[in-house]
């Protein structure tokens, strides 16, 4: 019961600070003002480039940690999404259903084999 006393009383003092907010001071209302020193504060360009140097450090992290992956099992994951391509298939002369089948089956044995393996 306390928590449902708890979300009421937070609607109630959002609304109050929100109708707050509309009450005009001069040519603005207190909600222009309160957004114009969000846009124009220092700390708010200050968490711009911080939040830039995050986005970097993690685009770099993850960028550098494929790498540590063995290349064999990068190519091979490569090697399955493009045997699904019917588009390939075509260019190479063939039908793109026949193509799309023949893959799928190579891929079912590749993997019936492995399943094979982990059970031995």
């Amino acid at each position: 019961m306390g928590d449902l006393f708890f979300a009421l009383r937070m609607i109630i003092i959002t609304v109050v600070v929100l109708f707050l907010l509309q009450i005009k001071v001069g040519p603005l209302t207190l909600e222009e003002r309160s957004m114009n020193w969000v846009r124009t504060s220092t700390i708010t360009s200050e968490l711009q480039t911080v939040a830039h140097g995050l986005s970097l450090a993690l685009t770099n992290f993850f960028r550098n940690s494929t790498a540590l992956f063995p290349k064999q099992i990068q190519d091979r994951a490569g090697e399955r999404f493009r045997k699904f391509i019917p588009e390939r298939a075509v260019e190479k002369g063939g039908n793109a259903r026949d193509a799309i089948a023949e893959s799928v089956s190579d891929v079912m044995d590749e993997v019936e084999e492995t399943a094979e393996d982990a059970l031995d």
